[in-house]
């Protein structure tokens, strides 16, 4: 037997989960800045700071950004196809499934990400797209062949 057809999550429910998301995000590449500085501590052999000057400057910004950018991809990626959420997702009751209504592939979810990166850094505007695509779905949803779904409540 089938699941039923899930409905869509609205734009503010989306935004409601990113919202929530972006607390863990913020604290996960706060880690980051803490590891590399603690790396750039024990390289140099100082843990002090001049005045008037960053703790993480020079080339120590290239492995910081790299850093910062492989841990905030593999934290989406990582839920999303471990169980198709994130935690603000689960908050939100909302889940990334295929056309099959099962996980995405990791392929699916690098292009997921990918356009999601893309569709926030044109305004919004691939956000947007859900209003006038005749399935509700999302840039990132229609590239990565992937749908956000609204779980229903529990117990229902």
């Amino acid at each position: 037997m089938s699941e039923p057809q899930l409905a869509s999550p609205s734009l503010l429910r989306r935004f409601a989960a990113m919202f929530y998301d972006s607390w863990l995000v913020f604290a996960l590449l706060l880690a980051c800045v803490g590891l590399m500085m603690l790396i750039k501590g024990l390289a140099t052999g100082s843990f002090t700071v001049p005045q008037g000057e960053r703790f993480i400057s020079g080339l120590w910004r290239i492995p910081t950004f790299i850093l910062m950018v492989f841990a905030l991809s593999h934290f989406f990626v990582y839920f999303w196809i471990k169980n198709g959420q994130t935690l603000g997702m689960q908050t939100w009751r909302i889940r990334i499934d295929n056309t099959h209504h099962q996980r995405i592939s990791l392929k699916q979810a690098y292009i997921r990400l990918g356009m999601a990166t893309l569709a926030l850094a044109c305004g919004g505007l691939g956000y947007l797209w859900m209003y006038i695509d005749k399935d509700r779905l999302t840039w990132q949803d229609r590239v990565s062949g992937s749908r956000l779904v609204l779980l229903p409540k529990a117990g229902k």
